[in-house]
């Protein structure tokens, strides 16, 4: 294993890394975004390619907080394999695996498990797993990005499977001191609805793991709590969110409201709104290039070149707080969409790309983690 310092990311499977000195090409082995994770400096472990692949290296961790996170999702199966092969996974002691890459309708699933024990009665399960990377301090979620392929996966396990068989889900997060699992309710409401339905047919559960060394030696497994009835609480069309507008070339737009004209110079342009129902359908709308106009971010958004919505799903929508977390750190244009609050501005100016910037990926987790960890340990408390 080769020690690396993060460059960036030139596509889903391709890093750039400096190793020695040079710059050197890795496949990267998780289609995640992992923006919380591959940050620019951070540390990154290296392997050298196995047979004939294109690229010299593969990435098998990044350093976050002192501490390796394993990002290679196949290396996840294997591992699994052999904690159920020694019967260290909670509820699954007693299983062992009778194949792997089993075909369930339109899906493969990662493991089909029989009894130890020949005892007819006994179930055989359909087991997929999930490696989970995204996580704060006590609690980790589950995508990081939209996963139509996950969501298949749920409705496959709930379905109809062979006689006395049953499906399973496992997430397997990658950090020690996790203490709660939940789906992520911020990025993909499909794959949250779809949990919460078959969750009565499914066994779904989550461990965290911690490693002796980056040999990936499992020293110890740990199982987490999935506090449904706050999941479902929180699986709400509503919420806060920030809104990433690219502008490419500089531009001077009007406000009729005001007659006033405005200069906005190149970069990407953060927006930080609200919608109290229906907040799939607010983003869309932001997308649109054909619309009505209503607000005044929808004079920037009609010239930008791409628009991402990032919501933040919570109930009590912290919008305001959201803005000045924004404001501490990046340039405000002043009074912008804050005609019903007493914020400076609510629209925040980046010269390059948001997600690559530490600060900004710090207050997407403050309020899409942190914020609900914070619940989470004050209702465990109880």
């Amino acid at each position: 294993m080769e020690r690396s310092r993060f460059l960036r990311r030139l596509n889903r499977f391709v890093v750039e890394c400096q190793l020695a000195g040079n710059i050197v090409k890795a496949h990267l082995p998780n289609s995640g975004r992992l923006w919380e994770l591959l940050l620019p400096g951070r540390t990154v472990w290296l392997k050298v390619s196995e047979g004939s692949g294109k690229l010299p290296y593969t990435v098998m961790a990044v350093e976050k907080n002192g501490h390796p996170v394993m990002l290679h999702t196949q290396l996840t199966n294997r591992i699994v394999e052999r904690l159920l092969d020694e019967g260290r996974i909670p509820g699954y002691e007693e299983c062992s695996v009778e194949r792997s890459e089993v075909s369930i309708g339109h899906s493969r699933i990662d493991f089909l498990l029989a009894p130890r024990r020949a005892i007819n009665t006994r179930e055989k399960i359909f087991l997929e797993v999930k490696t989970c990377t995204l996580f704060g301090s006590s609690m980790a979620m589950f995508p990081d990005a939209e996963t139509s392929r996950g969501s298949r996966h749920v409705a496959e396990l709930a379905g109809a499977l062979p006689e006395r068989a049953r499906g399973a889900m496992l997430f397997v997060v990658q950090w020690p001191h996790a203490r709660y699992f939940m789906p992520n309710v911020h990025v993909d409401t499909d794959f949250v609805r779809v949990l919460l339905a078959a969750r009565s047919k499914l066994q779904v559960s989550a461990i965290s793991v911690e490693y002796e060394d980056l040999s990936f030696q499992v020293s110890s497994v740990k199982p987490l709590i999935i506090p449904w009835p706050f999941i479902e609480e929180h699986a709400v069309d509503s919420g806060c969110y920030i809104l990433l507008v690219s502008i490419p070339q500089p531009k001077h737009l009007s406000f009729r409201k005001n007659g006033s004209i405005r200069y906005f110079p190149p970069g990407t342009y953060m927006y930080v709104g609200r919608a109290r129902r229906n907040l799939q359908s607010r983003m869309a709308y932001h997308r649109r290039k054909r619309k009505k106009f209503h607000w005044h971010i929808d004079r920037l958004t009609s010239v930008a070149t791409r628009v991402r919505p990032l919501p933040i799903r919570l109930p009590e929508a912290p919008e305001c707080h959201i803005a000045r977390a924004l404001a501490n750190h990046f340039d405000a244009v002043p009074g912008f969409g804050v005609s019903d609050c007493s914020c400076r501005s609510h629209l925040f100016y980046h010269p390059g790309d948001p997600v690559t910037d530490s600060a900004f990926v710090e207050i997407l987790m403050e309020f899409r983690v942190e914020y609900l960890e914070k619940k989470l340990e004050k209702l465990y408390r109880r």
